[in-house]
């Protein structure tokens, strides 16, 4: 008698552990869960891509940069619907706007033209794009190129610091 009752106990003591271990394993494949939260979030928060095609990647001061923007929804690579404004900038070395042109893209595609101004310095600017959309999730998802400017005039250097009195003492 007192056997059984031992041998009941445990046998529900067993029975009880497998019915805790069966339900902390999966029910189901997780891939659909995650499939389904991702095509949320691209519906929630889509993200848009620009892409420039120029007509080189040298200039000199004076010339104009002739540009395709393409407009297009992320993952997706298909023409962008949310924004129908790309905004095209050339920035210089201090993070400074010298040009910027505002391209209407109804279908996700539009072209355009900077001006170089006959006053830039030689050296390396920025090619930025970007639709206001794209500012919401910051600058590193613009559209940027390095182009290279010659010109009659050298970059500027910053002024040598005078040589006063030099005071040595040993």
């Amino acid at each position: 008698n007192y056997h059984r009752k031992i041998i009941k106990k445990i046998k529900f003591l067993i029975i009880t552990f497998l019915l805790f271990l069966v339900s902390f394993t999966p029910s189901s494949d997780p891939l659909p869960r995650i499939i389904a939260s991702f095509q949320r979030y691209l519906v929630e928060l889509p993200e848009e891509k620009i892409y420039l095609h120029q007509d080189r990647q040298i200039y000199v001061s004076g010339e104009t940069i002739l540009f395709k923007a393409y407009l297009t929804l992320g993952p997706f690579h298909i023409p962008s619907g949310l924004s129908s404004t790309i905004y095209v900038e050339l920035i210089d070395a201090q993070n400074q706007l010298i040009q910027k042109e505002i391209i209407y893209s109804p279908d996700g595609s539009g072209s355009g033209q900077l001006q170089l101004p006959g006053s830039l310095y030689s050296g390396t600017y920025l090619l930025r794009a970007y639709s206001q959309w794209m500012k919401n999730f910051g600058e590193e998802y613009f559209f940027q190129r390095p182009i290279k400017v010659l010109s009659e005039f050298s970059s500027p250097r910053p002024p040598t610091p005078a040589v006063t009195d030099l005071n040595l003492q040993f």
